[in-house]
């Protein structure tokens, strides 16, 4: 194992902050070779040190480093979480197979995502999953083993940038998918961790999203859509019509059931998504189809290294014998669960492209660092009632759950005040601030027309 860094400062334009660059290299242990992955630590501000922050994002399949300049596209002026550097240095070290080198990319596999007709049919899913043979196959001839890019793997980085940089103790900061390889960290190295906030919570098992808890979601939208007076009554039912009734085309423009469903699905990560595309249904029920044209258009743009995904998702929680195609695409369900569907139904036609992880890390096990977890009451991606799961066996655990937030964004930047106290209050001092979400109300009146968008480029 090396780390080189380098002095330097992460500069936006609200702020110049002193920062080190570095690359970690590590050994691949079954293909041979070693990875090169990136490695930023922004150094505290104040006087008072606490223990260092570990920031650990979301995906798989999308990287966890990005420089100021990418931060400064986003429009933001200071670094995610700056706010903690009064008293902790802040370090986030590059997902493996995601960023650095190499990447497990699948280019196949990405132009099914952005071009492919009716991806949900049976015989596009066996399309894809003679894809994802074809990418293992790749990856092979480039010396590749996607056993080494593990959530396991992951955790080691994580470890051993600890390590390099000299540090004890250290605090987690997860968000989505980055809370599981954070639990592990803590199931691993126990002595390594003071203290985890995790938000929008993954658990062991759960990178399977099921249709009933996608009905669940929606569900309690409809209630709120009732309750507001929306037209027409039924948010579910509107949907499910107008899906089981969509033309082909709409003024020259292409109109896919499966594309919208997907886009539909992503959409409720955030609420005001969510809301953009529930009026784009309740346009199409009157005759306006230009939403819906637009999400046919827009899913499947997102650049993702699609073998790290499954080389992540596949080796955690693939259950063999599972009937991924019934399960999660049922006839009475208004959506079902079309992007897990889309995930695992070419695992289960076509077989998955990596072995499963040691079934330790499989599975619950006791973690001893007191963690917080904070959920959005509407999330879809990561529900709830998942934490539940996990509650039993953490030492010193405690739930807040958001009322009329979703998923991770939602939950950074719909109170933003609120999350920057609570996260700095149980990381400073472990403190719990259990009254500073107040619930949110939901305007089902959109900032921007979905139909809008379909002349931007």
């Amino acid at each position: 194992m090396e780390l080189e860094l380098r002095r330097g400062e992460f500069r936006l334009p609200g702020g110049s902050y002193a920062a080190d660059y570095g690359t970690l290299r590590r050994p691949l242990r079954r293909g041979g070779g070693e990875v090169e992955l990136p490695l930023i630590r922004l150094r505290r501000r104040g006087e008072t040190a606490r223990e260092p922050v570990f920031v650990l994002s979301g995906g798989p399949g999308t990287p966890n480093v990005y420089s100021a300049e990418r931060m400064a596209e986003w429009g933001l002026r200071h670094p995610p979480f700056h706010w903690l550097l009064e008293r902790h240095d802040l370090v986030a070290v590059g997902y493996r197979g995601a960023e650095g080198r190499p990447v497990l990319d699948c280019p196949a596999v990405g132009r099914f995502m952005l071009s492919e007709t009716r991806p949900l049919s049976r015989d596009s899913l066996r399309r894809l999953a003679g894809l994802w043979r074809d990418c293992r196959n790749s990856l092979d001839g480039r010396g590749l083993d996607p056993g080494d890019f593990t959530i396991v793997e992951v955790v080691d980085d994580l470890e051993a940038a600890r390590r390099a940089l000299g540090y004890g103790r250290i605090n987690l900061l997860a968000a989505s998918y980055g809370t599981r390889p954070a639990w592990l960290h803590a199931r691993r190295y126990p002595e390594s961790i003071a203290r985890m906030v995790l938000y929008g919570v993954n658990p062991p098992g759960h990178f399977v999203w099921t249709a009933d808890e996608v009905e669940a979601v929606l569900e309690r939208y409809e209630v709120r859509w009732n309750s507001a007076g929306r037209q027409p009554a039924g948010l579910r039912r509107l949907i499910r019509g107008v899906l089981d009734g969509l033309p082909d085309s709409w003024r020259g423009l292409p109109l896919d059931p499966d594309r919208i469903r997907l886009a539909t699905f992503h959409a409720l990560f955030r609420v005001r998504r969510a809301v953009a595309v529930f009026d784009a249904f309740a346009a199409a029920a009157r005759g306006d189809y230009a939403g819906l044209a637009f999400l046919t258009r827009a899913w499947g743009r997102r650049r993702v290294a699609w073998a790290e995904l499954a080389a992540k998702g596949q080796s955690a929680d693939h259950l063999p014998g599972r009937d991924y195609l019934s399960e999660l695409d049922p006839p009475t369900a208004t959506l079902g669960s079309p992007l897990a569907l889309l995930y695992w139904a070419p695992v289960q036609l076509g077989g998955p492209v990596v072995e499963l992880i040691d079934e330790r890390w499989r599975r619950h096990g006791p973690v001893d660092a007191p963690t917080l977890c904070l959920s959005g009451e509407l999330d879809v991606a990561t529900p709830p009632h998942w934490v539940d799961e996990l509650l039993p066996h953490l030492a010193a655990g405690s739930h807040l759950v958001v009322e009329g937030a979703a998923h991770c964004e939602d939950l950074e930047r719909l109170q933003p005040a609120a999350f920057a106290r609570v996260v700095s209050a149980f990381l400073d001092e472990g403190r719990v601030v259990a009254d500073a979400f107040p619930p949110l109300p939901i305007d089902f009146t959109p900032e921007v027309k979905l139909g809008a968008l379909l002349d931007r480029p």
